[in-house]
């Protein structure tokens, strides 16, 4: 079950620029205890070290999932795709997305938290 607040982030483990997000994650693991929720079409070694070290939810993900989720949100298809998801009343809201990786964008998903 997902906190009332999450980072939600669909990453291509082994491929660039998902490997940077998930480096900054395992730098900084301890920021991200049960606050990320990771969606990827494998998982891999680097996958179930974050999930030890964070407590992350693992989900797997298709092409066709992620072509339809981009689609809603009108945003670029390029990964990661990093989404912070709050509760409002009865619904979830994205509060933050970004695309793609720029140095602290894992840390600046937090700060929307």
């Amino acid at each position: 079950m997902m906190n009332v607040e999450n980072i939600v982030a669909f990453v291509k483990p082994g491929n660039e620029p998902s490997e940077h997000f998930l480096n900054e994650i395992l730098g900084q693991s301890q920021k991200y205890v049960d606050k990320i929720v990771i969606w990827t079409d494998q998982i891999n070694a680097k996958i179930i070290e974050i999930q030890q070290k964070t407590s992350a939810k693992i989900m797997k993900y298709d092409e066709i999932l992620y072509q339809e989720l981009t689609e809603e949100l009108n945003c670029q298809k390029v990964l990661p795709l990093v989404l912070v998801l709050k509760k409002q009343e009865k619904s979830l809201v994205v509060d933050y997305i970004t695309t793609g990786y720029s140095v602290g964008s894992a840390e600046m998903a937090l700060k929307y938290l």
